[in-house]
């Protein structure tokens, strides 16, 4: 197992990292979305079932692209939503890991 420092220091980092791509994300869609030229206010309800449509890549890997088109099923507490997302930052991880020791043997 990690030492108690060394998942202190892991969840601060990530921490950090998640703060920093919500400005990020916050500033970008404020500057290009929520400006006169877009048709969506500021604030807005969403409810099940809405379409919904991206308005910028957010994950080209994932197929998460400009223009790519969804429906809402569901919503989760933000508690959860840093779980999904440790969970997939964490086997992101792995996955570069695995393909550096691949690459090594």
């Amino acid at each position: 197992g990690k030492s108690p420092q060394v998942c202190l220091d892991q969840l601060t980092r990530f921490q950090s990292q998640l703060r920093s791509d919500y400005d990020k994300f916050t500033s970008h869609a404020n500057e290009r979305f929520f400006s006169k030229e877009c048709r969506v206010d500021e604030q807005f309800d969403l409810k099940t079932k809405s379409q919904v449509m991206l308005l910028f890549n957010l994950d080209l890997d994932n197929k998460l692209a400009n223009g790519s088109r969804g429906i809402v099923e569901g919503f989760v507490e933000t508690s959860e939503y840093r779980d999904l997302v440790k969970a997939v930052l964490d086997m992101r991880d792995k996955n570069k890991n695995g393909d550096k020791e691949r690459d090594s043997n």
